[in-house]
């Protein structure tokens, strides 16, 4: 029998708390970071394309897009964390690319009628198809700034029928 889970809850009152680099902001449609004074996480992609940069690191990604095409900036090891939501089921692709010379590290995991977890081992490019690549709505992508030209990705995707790598060189 699996122990009780405990929650605890401190009082954090009269704690400084020291925080690294905190930014907050949203996307303009145009796909220009503003910066606001309050977090209007998650920022939404309603084109087609994004290049990201470290300044919207921390937020929440969400494609509401049919069919996208968004870069990661390169990687320097900061420990910047970024994550991708799908929000709306792809007809064609949704792609995530590294930067330049970049490479992707972790694992991927597709739940379809038959779901896989891929090994993402020096790769550079997610393309998630509507069926048995990961498409769908609700599916996720996690990058972290690992390292110099280094990604470690935690992927979540939702598909259809006998699943597929989602991942290429």
């Amino acid at each position: 029998m699996a122990p009780a889970m405990q929650f605890v809850h401190e009082d954090l009152a009269g704690v400084t708390l020291l925080c690294r680099n905190v930014k907050t902001g949203f996307i303009t449609p145009g796909g220009s970071y503003t910066t606001t004074n309050s977090n209007t996480n998650p920022q939404t992609l309603s084109g087609s394309t994004l290049v990201m940069s470290s300044d919207i690191w921390g937020s929440t990604v969400n494609i509401n897009t049919v069919a996208s095409t968004i870069t990661l900036p390169a990687a320097i090891g900061s420990g910047n964390t970024y994550t991708i939501v799908i929000g709306t089921s792809t007809t064609s692709s949704h792609v995530v690319q590294a930067a330049g010379s970049d490479k992707i590290f972790g694992t991927a995991t597709v739940a379809a009628t038959t779901g896989g977890v891929f090994t993402v081992n020096n790769n550079t490019t997610f393309t998630m198809s509507a069926t048995t690549t990961g498409g769908l709505k609700g599916g996720f992508l996690t990058f972290t700034d690992v390292a110099t030209n280094f990604w470690l990705c935690e992927v979540a995707l939702v598909g259809t029928g006998t699943a597929a790598t989602p991942v290429s060189a």
